[in-house]
């Protein structure tokens, strides 16, 4: 079928690139400790800096990723400032934070904003940046290196954790890019399992459709629903 489609010039040329790796596992939040020492070689003992939401750290849905890291001897700061269509003001204050703490690596954890938010974190706060978060605006306009990053998607309407691209807001309501390549992960992994109130098999459904769609359109939305982890 797909040779007849591509004989009848009904299918579009395209490139596909998306995480390398993807890990689906039910409780994968609890080894993101394990996934930072084996897969991103990060050091015991650095300082790792969580980027989320209040509306995570009210319910406590971190806790078992936190004791994961904690396990495994890292030392732990959150930043849970975070908001829906975040602000320059955020990054930077996450950016800040993680560079006066000296952390060795970022851990996205809730919706789209968060690990957005995240992905620009682990660049501005790697020790070599040099740029401003308004020198990376648009396409491929990032230089340099980021941090190690793990990205734990609470939901499944988004997509964040398996496309180069944040989306912020700048002024009172313009949204810009940032696309990077290097904002992908080593390792995507889906189906954590904080949502209780979703049938499971629709969640898994959803997860794996909004990882698919993302990485072909790169697209960026505010869903809720889902859960994961990626790094």
């Amino acid at each position: 079928m797909l040779s007849v489609l591509v004989h009848c010039g009904l299918m579009a040329n395209f490139l596909f690139q998306t995480t390398r790796n993807i890990l689906c596992e039910s409780g994968s939040a609890k080894r993101v400790g394990d996934v930072l020492l084996e897969h991103l070689f990060v050091k015991p003992a650095s300082t790792i800096l969580m980027v989320t939401d209040k509306g995570i750290t009210s319910r406590a849905l971190e806790l078992h990723c936190l004791q994961s890291l904690k396990d495994c001897g890292f030392e732990i700061i959150v930043y849970d400032d975070v908001v829906a269509d975040p602000p320059e003001r955020l990054v930077y204050e996450a950016a800040d934070l993680a560079v006066n703490c000296n952390v060795a690596a970022v851990v996205g954890f809730g919706g789209g904003s968060s690990m957005d938010v995240a992905k620009l974190v682990a660049f501005l706060a790697h020790p070599s940046a040099t740029q401003t978060l308004p020198d990376m605006y648009g396409v491929n306009n990032c230089h340099g290196a980021r941090l190690p990053l793990v990205q734990v998607p609470t939901t499944a309407g988004t997509g964040s954790e398996v496309t180069p691209i944040s989306i912020i807001t700048t002024g009172e309501n313009e949204k810009v890019g940032v696309f990077c390549i290097c904002f992908q992960n080593v390792i995507d992994c889906i189906v954590e399992g904080c949502s209780v109130s979703v049938v499971i098999a629709g969640l898994c459904c959803s997860g794996w459709r909004t990882h698919c769609v993302a990485s072909r359109k790169r697209d960026v939305s505010n869903g809720r629903g889902c859960n994961g982890t990626c790094y």
